[in-house]
């Protein structure tokens, strides 16, 4: 899995959705075949499992036969959930996206929500910014930590920069842009020093988003991710490129950008004629 490029979460994911797998199956790996695995398949279906928890085992159980253990049969055979009730992307209102950085009391996590909203991230890309991440010359962000190992650029907005150098003035740090503010006792010093071996935590942040939301009242459809749905909506409504758009999201699929269509309202301040660009 390593090899193939995953990533420790989505390593760690299928590993247990295997292992609960065997257990529920109850063979030896050797022993099992295709039908098998559809029999315990249909029977989370029949559950009424969520169908992400579907698609999740089946993806995991189709590494490990056809990458780890090699088995000779197609797994072809088995068919895939294809249609099931998948949450759409519900992107917030601008007002909205202020209403939430103004009573976000903690300073690192307004600067954090304004990146997510202004440069399209997503949580963990931005827990996971180096300090040299950040493109000051060209006004980009480097993502190094993009889903599924992929790398890309992002914008970096004039004015979040701003609350970021002035957050880095009370908050310096040495590699992390966020770092987790753990401590540590050092030996050579009578106090505790700070601890910035790690990037500051998923659940932190989200946490933080969830607790500011419910005071504000917003509807419970409105998460972490919404951030980076609102950024890619408002480009849209503001008259950016569908293409450019997607390069600043890193999708690989042009259609998971043209999702976000569906939200976006026309501004007819930005109505142009192409007779007028001849």
């Amino acid at each position: 899995m390593r090899f193939a490029g995953l990533r420790d979460k989505t390593i760690n994911k299928y590993v247990k959705n295997v292992a609960n797998a065997l257990q529920n199956i109850g063979k030896q790996p050797e022993e099992i075949n295709a039908y098998d695995i559809n029999e315990f398949l249909l029977q989370l279906y029949n559950r009424d499992a969520a169908g992400t928890t579907i698609i999740g085992y089946y993806a995991s159980l189709k590494f490990f036969f056809r990458q780890t253990l090699k088995v000779d049969w197609k797994f072809e055979r088995i068919p895939k959930l294809a249609n099931f009730n998948r949450s759409q992307p519900r992107p917030v209102t601008r007002s909205e996206i202020k209403q939430i950085l103004k009573a976000t009391s903690k300073t690192v996590y307004r600067v954090m929500f304004a990146l997510m909203y202004s440069s399209g991230l997503r949580v963990s890309e931005v827990c996971h910014l180096a300090i040299t991440d950040l493109n000051k010359t060209d006004m980009l962000i480097n993502v190094e930590n993009g889903k599924g190992g992929v790398k890309r650029q992002t914008v970096l907005s004039k004015n979040v920069l701003k609350m970021v150098l002035e957050y880095q003035k009370t908050n310096p740090s040495r590699f992390w842009l966020f770092p987790a503010r753990s401590y540590t006792y050092d030996s050579e010093f009578l106090f505790r020093m700070p601890e910035e071996n790690k990037p500051i935590h998923v659940r932190s942040v989200q946490r933080e988003f969830s607790l500011v939301c419910a005071d504000l009242g917003l509807p419970g459809f409105v998460t972490l991710h919404s951030l980076r749905h609102s950024f890619a909506t408002h480009l849209i409504e503001d008259g950016l490129s569908i293409f450019a758009i997607q390069k600043l999201l890193g999708h690989k699929n042009f259609s998971t950008t043209l999702k976000y269509l569906r939200y976006a309202q026309a501004r007819p301040q930005n109505y142009f004629s192409p007779y007028d660009k001849f």
